[in-house]
C-alpha cells in the first residue's frame, strides 16, 4: 500500500511524532473509497507535546474522553484511545490507525507489546514520510498552534458524513480565525505554519474529501440532500492550491474579521469562478450574517441566536464584530453538541488566556428541544426576560419560528430570520 502523505509534525530533533495521508492501491482499481491514514509513533509521549496531545484527544473522542494525567498514559493508551476515536458511533472521525514495526528488543516493553496486540492497527514497516504537502516542526509549547494542529487533524480525519462534513467546516472556519489572529495579534511565533494549515484542509476538502463523498453509494449519501451547502457539488469544481492560497493571503490582508469573511465569501457580480465557488459554499452563510447585523447600523448589547451545524468561534466573532454586543445567549439542540464543547474549548484555550485583537462576548448556552412545544416555549422565554435586544433565528424550523413569534410579541428591538 502507498500513501500520499498530506501532514506530518515533527520534534525539532526532526523525529516524527505523527502524519496523515491518504492510502492508493497501486496497480488496482478501488472498488471503495479508503479513509485517510493516522502514523503515530512513540514520540507522542514527548512531555512538551502534552497539551497539544491533550487536545487531539478531547476533539477527536468527541469530548467523550478527558484525561485527568496526560503524562502519566502509555503509548498503548494512545492507541486504545485513538482506535476508539475512529470506530465508535458517537464520534464523527474515521481513519486507519497505524503504528510503524517496532525493534526487537522494544518488545519486551508491556506497554509497547500491549499496542501490538491491538489488533485492529495497520503497522507501516517503512514510516519515514517523505514530502509530506504540509510539515511542522514543534519547537516548543504553544497554546494556539497546539489547538490549530488538534483542529487540522480533526478536519482531515472527519468522516464522509453529513456530521462529519459540518466538522470539517468548522475545523476549516475555526482556522481562518486563528490565522487572522496569527497575523494581527502576533500572539504566537507561528503564523505562517497555520495559515498554511488552513490552506491545506481548504485543499484537501475539495480535492480528497468530496471525491470521497462522492463514492458513497445510496442511502448513506441521501443525507446530504438535505444540506444547504452539499460538500457534493464541490466535486466537479477544479481548483488548485495556489489559487486556493493566493485567495486566502488577499484576504488575510484586511484589518477587520467582517472584510476577510467577506472577501472570501462574497463574490463579484456575475463571477462564476470555481475558487469563488469553493469560499462560498464554505463561508457565505457567516457573511450574509455579518453583514445582516452591520445592515441595521446599531449597536446590542445582547443577542440571542440558535446553534446550527455550521457554529463555530468564527460564528461567534462575526455576530460580535458587527453587533458590538458583550453578551451572547445561544439555544442548542443535541445535534449541535459538539460545536458547542468546540467553541467552548476554543475560548477556554485561546479567548480568556490570550489578550486578542477581537471582539469576543460572553457566551450562555441553553439546551432547547427541537420537537417539544412546551420546552421551547419556556426557555424562549427566560431568555427574553433577560433584556435581548437582538435576535438571530436560525436553525430548527420549530425553534426558530417561535423565537421569531415571541420576539415580536416582546417587542424585541431587532429580529433578523
Amino acid at each position: 500500500m502507498n500513501i500520499n502523505w498530506v501532514l506530518s509534525l515533527n520534534t525539532n530533533d526532526n523525529e516524527l511524532v505523527l502524519a496523515i495521508g491518504n492510502p492508493i492501491e497501486s496497480g488496482v482499481e478501488e472498488k471503495y473509497a479508503r479513509p485517510k491514514v493516522l502514523l503515530i509513533t512513540q514520540n507522542l509521549k514527548c512531555r512538551k507535546l502534552s497539551n497539544l496531545v491533550l487536545n487531539i484527544i478531547r476533539i477527536l473522542s468527541a469530548f467523550h474522553v478527558e484525561p485527568i494525567r496526560v503524562d502519566e498514559l502509555q503509548f498503548s493508551d494512545y492507541t486504545r484511545i485513538l482506535m476508539f476515536c475512529s470506530l465508535s458511533i458517537l464520534t464523527p472521525f474515521r481513519y486507519d490507525l497505524a503504528l510503524p514495526y517496532m525493534k526487537f528488543t522494544e518488545h519486551t516493553r508491556t506497554d509497547v507489546v500491549k499496542t501490538v496486540h491491538a489488533r485492529l492497527t495497520t503497522p507501516i514497516h517503512r514510516y519515514k514520510v517523505s514530502s509530506p504537502e504540509l510539515q511542522i516542526t514543534y519547537k516548543y509549547p504553544d497554546n494556539i498552534l497546539d489547538f490549530s494542529i488538534a483542529t487540522l487533524i480533526a478536519g482531515l480525519l472527519s468522516s464522509a458524513t453529513r456530521q462529519g462534513y459540518y466538522v470539517r467546516l468548522v475545523a476549516i472556519h475555526t482556522l481562518l480565525i486563528l490565522s487572522y489572529l496569527a497575523m494581527k495579534s502576533k500572539t504566537t511565533s507561528y503564523s505562517e505554519e497555520i495559515v498554511k494549515m488552513l490552506k491545506l484542509l481548504i485543499h484537501d476538502t475539495v480535492s480528497w474529501y468530496v471525491k470521497h463523498v462522492n463514492s458513497i453509494i445510496e442511502p448513506e449519501i441521501a443525507e446530504y440532500h438535505y444540506m444547504i451547502y452539499r460538500p457534493t457539488v464541490l466535486a466537479d469544481l477544479r481548483v488548485t492550491y495556489e489559487a486556493i492560497s493566493s485567495k486566502i493571503d488577499e484576504a488575510l490582508e484586511k484589518e477587520r474579521m467582517l472584510d476577510v469573511i467577506n472577501d472570501l465569501a462574497l463574490p463579484e457580480e456575475g463571477s462564476d469562478d470555481d475558487v469563488e465557488k469553493v469560499f462560498g459554499s464554505m463561508f457565505r452563510r457567516i457573511a450574509i450574517i455579518g453583514s445582516s447585523v452591520k445592515r441595521i447600523g446599531k449597536s446590542f448589547t445582547h443577542v440571542a441566536t440558535v446553534a446550527t451545524e455550521q457554529w463555530s468561534p468564527l460564528q461567534v466573532a462575526i455576530i460580535t464584530e458587527a453587533s458590538h454586543a458583550n453578551k451572547l445567549t445561544t439555544l442548542y439542540t443535541q445535534n449541535v453538541l459538539y460545536q458547542r464543547f468546540y467553541e467552548e474549548l476554543f475560548r477556554r484555550e485561546i479567548i480568556e488566556k490570550y489578550s486578542v485583537k477581537l471582539e469576543y462576548p460572553r457566551v450562555k448556552y441553553m439546551f432547547a428541544s427541537a420537537t417539544d412545544a412546551v420546552y421551547i416555549d419556556e426557555v424562549i422565554n427566560t431568555v427574553l426576560s433577560d433584556g435581548v435586544s437582538l435576535i438571530l433565528a436560525q436553525g430548527p424550523v420549530a425553534l426558530a419560528l417561535k423565537m421569531y413569534v415571541k420576539g415580536l410579541s416582546a417587542g424585541v428591538e431587532s429580529i433578523l430570520i
